[in-house]
């Protein structure tokens, strides 16, 4: 026999089989980009990883791709849908801990290899029908755009039931060719730079001299 209490179960069931969907946290369609200021003697691989073990709280993350880039300016790969993790399952704690997607770079057939790793946070605003994607850590010149162009920021933000284009973009000739990582604040502006053992003695080059870019070499 069917029963008001059996209804009111089934239904809650139901519920909570699709809270997941309801709270997905904030999307975007992620693209990786390379910028260079110089042309290139020649064409050289980059490849992108987003799936490098180190998010959290991200219901998804998009594919691992690969580019050629040929010339100077900006060469963007499309990554997929990205999306955050707002609610907890399976034993995590999403409701309340953030969420930070990674994407790595790195470089073949190129004289001077060149890597990096961008952390980003994604959220919604606190009491705003806002969404926010916030880079946290990152290799210098990296920044997210709302469109190919240069924006020179390290935060993107946009209206909550959207789902934008997003462009991370790292810049080689930026970078010395040892790893060196920028820290960020909370309002996005640079605290201290984290280095490899082999970066060490390039961070005090940097700051005695400005460096000639190796990537046109």
């Amino acid at each position: 026999m069917v029963t008001l209490r059996t209804l009111t179960i089934a239904t809650l069931i139901t519920f909570l089989s699709h809270l997941d969907v309801t709270l997905a946290g904030a999307g975007a369609q992620v693209h990786a980009c390379v910028h260079l200021s110089n042309s290139v003697k020649d064409p050289f691989t980059v490849n992108f990883d987003p799936n490098n073990g180190a998010n959290q709280c991200m219901n998804q993350v998009g594919n691992y791709q690969s580019i050629t880039v040929s010339s100077s300016g900006i060469t963007c790969a499309y990554i997929g849908y990205v999306e955050a993790k707002s609610s907890s399952s399976g034993g995590d704690l999403c409701a309340t801990d953030p969420s930070y997607w990674n994407i790595g770079y790195s470089t073949e057939k190129l004289r001077i290899p060149k890597s990096g790793n961008i952390k980003s946070r994604w959220r919604k605003q606190w009491a705003s029908p806002v969404n926010e994607i916030a880079i946290k850590q990152g290799p210098p010149g990296n920044m997210v755009c709302g469109s190919q162009p240069l924006c020179y920021s390290q935060m993107f933000t946009w209206d909550e039931g959207t789902v934008p284009n997003v462009y991370f973009v790292f810049q080689p000739d930026k970078q010395d060719s040892a790893y060196i990582e920028v820290e960020y604040k909370e309002d996005s502006s640079p605290i201290e730079e984290q280095t490899s053992e082999r970066a060490s003695q390039v961070v005090i080059n940097r700051r005695r001299m400005k460096k000639k870019s190796n990537i046109a070499e």
